[in-house]
């Protein structure tokens, strides 16, 4: 019986592939599951690593564009960069109270991939002073961009914890 990947699924392993490809430190999958989405492990320090993967979109109407489920394709609006960091924040609180139901791993990760094409780094290191971060057991926290400048796409991590 062949298995058909949900779109969530397919949007994860996409994140955590280009992550792995990106990060400073040899990771490989050990499993995809929930709670957290991957387990990854660290073969330079023989760590489990458990890794929470979500997307930060604009808000609805911007996610449904991106994701082709939009009559309009092409107009947003005005897109204010202190309302993405309010979103940020809004996800950065979600994870950290969803963390407290994962199984043990040896330390974990939260990577949070900008689906907007409107942001790049530049912005979150101009905005970083106004990310807020909860009480929360995530060792790192990581977002990945596209950065268009470059041949290869969503390259750009930025560790904001």
């Amino acid at each position: 019986m062949n298995y058909m990947k949900t779109e969530k699924e397919q949007l994860e392993e996409f994140v955590i592939n280009n992550f792995i490809n990106n990060y400073q430190i040899e990771l490989r999958i050990l499993k995809h599951s929930d709670k957290p989405d991957f387990t990854l492990f660290d073969k330079i320090n023989n760590k489990k690593i458990g890794a929470e993967v979500t997307h930060l979109y604009y808000d609805g109407n911007e996610a449904k564009i991106l994701l082709g489920r939009s009559d309009n394709k092409n107009s947003h609006g005005i897109m204010n960069f202190s309302n993405l960091i309010n979103k940020l924040n809004e996800l950065i609180n979600q994870k950290c109270d969803k963390i407290k139901e994962f199984k043990h791993h040896d330390k974990f990760i939260l990577i949070i991939r900008v689906a907007s094409p409107i942001f790049d780094k530049f912005d979150f290191d101009r905005y970083e002073k106004d990310i807020i971060y909860p009480e929360n057991k995530y060792s790192e926290i990581w977002i990945i961009l596209d950065d268009n400048s470059k041949k290869q796409r969503w390259t750009e991590l930025k560790q904001v914890k």
